[in-house]
């Protein structure tokens, strides 16, 4: 038996899920946000251990400081069967726990997993800053 073709259709509807987690992330909506990730979902964010799971997502976006815009541009989607890859950029500004604010961008490289309903949440994903890593402390 083989996978079904991936479809036009298929790479629409990854991209709305791409389009809602922006949206819920940008509305700190965390359960609408963990809608759009599989149960067993891992991302790897820059300078740190991946996330596990879906809580541990989740997690991750209650505890980073309020968006304050959000762009995710999409440059190439495709797909075999029930795995779809997408790539592109994203940029952000936020507002920190002082006040204050950061802004960064980057890349991302992502696989969303299609579903029994049709849904391509989030599987795996890997996104970097352009910006350099925090330097270290200074020492003594």
């Amino acid at each position: 038996m083989s996978a079904p073709a991936f479809s036009d259709a298929d790479a629409a509807a990854v991209r709305t899920n791409i389009e809602e987690y922006r949206l819920a992330a940008l509305a700190g909506e965390w359960d609408a946000l963990g809608a759009t990730l599989t149960a067993d979902v891992i991302a790897f964010p820059p300078n740190q251990a991946p996330l596990i799971g879906r809580e541990a997502a989740v997690a991750f976006g209650k505890a980073f400081p309020k968006l304050t815009s959000f762009t995710v541009t999409v440059d190439e989607v495709s797909g075999q069967g029930d795995l779809a890859y997408t790539r592109g950029t994203y940029a952000f500004t936020a507002t920190t726990a002082d006040g204050g604010s950061m802004s960064d961008g980057g890349s991302f490289l992502e696989i969303h997993r299609r579903q029994a309903d049709g849904s391509w949440p989030y599987y795996r994903w890997i996104w970097h800053s352009d910006s350099p890593p925090p330097a270290p402390p200074a020492t003594k």
